[in-house]
């Protein structure tokens, strides 16, 4: 049987863009952070946790796991000494929070075993879109370009079938790889001891400082 020594650039950079995307995909997914708040100290956990501060006014979203295994999620507005305030309501309004509009929990620390924070994967999603595009639209302009047979073809084709190979790959890429620096997968933090303060997270809710009044009333 005679083998066809000609080789197809189009094909091949079809099966190159997504073998790439595939496994930065995957690698971008990646595992879940966690952090032991018996192990880690507050200084550490506050610095990994300044990804997961919102530029808005607003509160990051935490899921709180209590020790008789109930799940509260929403909004995080307060952090006191021995309690956290939540809005089931993530990104309600101020005048929503003040007629509580919505289910407003106060949640004593002592009873949370685990806690975990919402992270941002909207850029990562974002950067995977525009690398599709882009390297499509990349793909279609060249693909004449990409068609080249060993033996036959010249010098000059040869180094330009390979530089726009390489071309669409990094047009498909780059934006995932540029997504996947700007966004931060959700943060869980376990082991967490009878009294644990949770003063990392004050920087993490809606009021930092000072609560209004009607959280004040909240007891």
């Amino acid at each position: 049987m005679k083998i066809n020594n000609s080789i197809i650039f189009q094909e091949g950079v079809i099966n190159i863009s997504i073998t790439l995307f595939v496994i930065l995909g995957i690698f971008a997914i990646g595992c879940r952070p966690t952090l032991n708040v018996v192990e880690t100290d507050t200084e550490q956990i506050e610095e990994k946790l300044i990804d997961y501060q919102n530029e808005e006014a607003i509160g990051s979203e935490v899921t709180l796991l209590l020790k008789d295994g109930e799940s509260i999620s929403g909004e995080l507005l307060s952090v006191r000494d021995s309690s956290i305030i939540l809005c089931e309501e993530y990104s309600a309004t101020e005048e929503e929070l003040a007629i509580q509009k919505f289910p407003i929990k106060n949640v004593r620390t002592d009873k949370i075993v685990e806690c975990e924070i919402k992270g941002n994967t909207y850029p990562l999603w974002i950067g995977a879109g525009i690398g599709l595009v882009a390297g499509t639209v990349v793909y279609l302009l060249v693909k004449d370009d990409l068609k080249i047979k060993i033996g036959t073809s010249s010098d000059d084709d040869m180094d330009k079938a390979a530089s726009s190979c390489c071309l669409v790959g990094g047009l498909t890429t780059l934006p995932l790889i540029i997504g996947r620096g700007l966004s931060t997968e959700d943060m869980t933090l376990t082991d967490i001891p009878t009294g644990y303060k949770f003063l990392p997270l004050k920087s993490l809710a809606r009021y930092q400082s000072g609560e209004p009044e009607y959280l004040k009333a909240i007891k």
